[in-house]
C-alpha cells in the first residue's frame, strides 16, 4: 500500500480525492482534510497522456462535427461533455498509476 493511505490518519484516501483535485499538489484526504502529494509525481505519465487527450479529443470534435449539426449554443454544450468525457480515463489511469507506484506525503 505505497500511496492509498494519507500519512497523517491513516485512512485510504480514494481515488475520488486525487480526481476531484484540480492540480496533482491540491490533492486533499477526504477524512482529516490534509493536504498531501505524491512524490515523485510521474510528469511523463501525465504530459504523454495530456498530448493523447487532446489529439484524441480534436478527432472526437472533428468527427462529431462532421456527423451531427446542431445550434451553436447546443455545440459549445456538447464539446464540454465530450472533452469531460474523453478525459476521465486518463484521468483514472493516473490516478491508479499514482496510488499503486508512488507514494504519499504531507505537504
Amino acid at each position: 500500500m505505497k500511496g492509498k493511505n494519507c500519512p497523517v490518519c491513516d485512512k485510504d484516501i480514494g481515488v475520488l480525492a486525487i480526481v476531484k483535485a484540480a492540480l496533482p499538489s491540491r490533492i486533499k484526504c477526504p477524512h482529516c482534510k490534509t493536504q498531501v502529494v505524491y512524490k515523485p509525481f510521474p510528469w511523463v505519465l501525465s504530459v504523454l497522456s495530456l498530448v493523447l487527450y487532446l489529439a484524441l479529443l480534436i478527432i472526437t470534435i472533428a468527427v462529431y462535427s462532421h456527423y451531427f449539426s446542431f445550434n451553436q449554443n447546443s455545440h459549445l454544450a456538447i464539446y464540454i461533455l465530450l472533452a469531460i468525457l474523453v478525459w476521465q480515463p486518463f484521468e483514472l489511469v493516473i490516478a491508479n498509476r499514482l496510488r499503486n507506484k508512488h507514494n504519499l506525503w504531507v505537504r
